[in-house]
């Protein structure tokens, strides 16, 4: 039941346009699939783009809505796996209210109608923690196999999760004795090959795909947002938004898990096997996202389910201390009321990543697509983009003249414009609030800018500035 409702919550608010980069960069792939030309971007996801190519035929080739219905899909196990776990970990009523809360946390919700892969992250995590504690800590041996499924098809959709769910998984398999580990051992590893082989083989062979993978991991992972490369500065910087990131997906739910939190300090109970369970599980997701990297609201999913959990029981547990009648009725009052204040702020609020926002952004993209489509494409005219630059590819594939400016670059770059260039189109409105000079510059159609080009005038870009000269 709480996966259909889930995804009945889905189905109004599913995108109609690709919503960023990376989702541009999946629909790419449904195409084309390379992770060498980040079709999609390393480490490359492949199963989750393969469901989305299987699905085309239903949408008449629209990548997006096809991995929308993928993501759709996910976001509804999410929440069923989520009661599974919470009802082995607390009770019934405790993993209930993990699942409802799962299925109204705000950016879940959102990010169930995007084309974006990281409703995975909760789906095979909460998985993944499940079977592992069926199997060491309710000694369930015959766990051993949805524990294998779990981590080898979880690491198709999102690869990372293999490393931050290894020790889990690992700790999963000391108790299911020696041929049950070789079993799982050997299923684990045939289905990383099953998507793995495929992964490396389109994108040009094991030599390519390392040397795209290791780019990107130290261009774009580390150089960016590393505390080992940046220092205290960048500690400091990815603490805020694992911080904040986590408050976007929690919102109501901080309140239970503050009065749970003091709840246990006054009450002081004497910890059993599930503190070592959640901490193993938790304990690298957390650390990576501190010390190396958490670049997208998204990644909190991954640890979201457990501490939907924990509000939930804490909802529970504290209802039992103010009465011993109707116990049930309580809890579940203030389970409903938490849950239906986030689903108040998805629904009302005029946040990006909440209905309002996400309808916005598909109004503005599809009247920027329309737009020019509309406009002459006679080589005359250079696109400008940076946010928008990948979906320029997906929609306009034919457009003659387009330049990805990127306005964060560590120092200034000049091109010269070709002799037929009579007008620069901003696509970005970002673009236009660098510094610099763009002479006759004026409004265009779906707040776009348009620009006079002269003869011989060199356009420079990068580190703040936009310049025409």
């Amino acid at each position: 039941m709480l996966a259909v409702a889930t995804m009945l919550t889905r189905l109004p608010v599913r995108t109609t346009m690709l919503f960023n980069w990376d989702s541009a960069n999946f629909a790419l792939a449904t195409r084309w699939y390379d992770v060498t030309q980040h079709q999609p971007h390393p480490p490359g996801y492949f199963l989750y783009v393969a469901l989305g190519h299987l699905l085309l035929p239903l949408f008449a080739g629209d990548a997006n809505g096809a991995l929308v219905t993928v993501s759709m899909l996910l976001s509804s196990a999410a929440p069923a796996l989520t009661y599974l776990l919470g009802a082995a970990l607390f009770s019934r009523l405790a993993g209930l209210g993990g699942g409802i809360f799962m299925m109204t946390s705000v950016t879940f919700w959102s990010y169930g109608g995007l084309a974006l892969a990281y409703p995975a992250l909760a789906v095979f995590s909460t998985w993944v923690a499940w079977s592992a504690y069926r199997t060491t800590w309710q000694g369930d041996r015959g766990a051993w196999l949805p524990l294998a499924v779990a981590y080898g098809v979880g690491g198709g959709f999102r690869p990372d999760l293999l490393l931050f769910l290894g020790p889990i998984w690992m700790v999963g398999l000391v108790r299911v004795g020696w041929r049950r580990l070789g079993a799982a051992v050997a299923l684990t590893a045939a289905l990383l090959a099953s998507w793995l082989v495929p992964t490396v083989a389109l994108s040009g062979g094991v030599g390519k795909y390392l040397a795209v993978l290791q780019a990107y991991t130290d261009r774009d992972v580390l150089d960016r947002y590393s505390s080992t490369r940046g220092g205290v500065g960048a500690l400091l910087s990815t603490l805020r938004d694992l911080v904040s990131y986590t408050w976007y997906a929690l919102y109501a739910l901080v309140l239970p898990l503050v009065a749970g939190a003091i709840a246990l300090l006054v009450w002081r109970p004497r910890p059993d096997g599930r503190w070592l369970f959640f901490t193993i599980w938790l304990a690298p997701l957390l650390l990576f996202y501190v010390v190396v990297h958490i670049g997208d609201p998204g990644y909190v999913f991954s640890f979201l389910p457990a501490l939907c959990i924990l509000a939930s029981q804490a909802i529970v547990a504290l209802a039992r201390r103010l009465t011993s009648r109707r116990t049930i009725g309580l809890a579940a009052a203030a389970l409903a009321a938490v849950a239906m204040l986030n689903a108040g702020i998805f629904l009302f609020s005029s946040r990006l990543l909440t209905a309002q926002g996400v309808r916005e952004h598909d109004r503005q993209l599809a009247a920027k697509i329309a737009a020019l489509r509309a406009a002459p494409n006679d080589g005359a005219t250079l696109l400008l983009s940076y946010d928008s630059y990948r979906h320029l590819q997906y929609y306009l594939p034919e457009w003659r003249s387009s330049l990805w400016v990127d306005p964060f670059a560590a120092a200034p770059q000049q091109t010269a414009l070709a002799p037929e260039t009579r007008w620069l189109l901003v696509v970005d409105d970002r673009l236009t609030k660098q510094r610099g000079s763009l002479p006759g510059a004026e409004p265009a159609e779906a707040g776009m800018t348009r620009v006079p080009v002269r003869p011989g005038q060199t356009l420079t870009f990068g580190a703040g500035v936009l310049a025409l000269e």
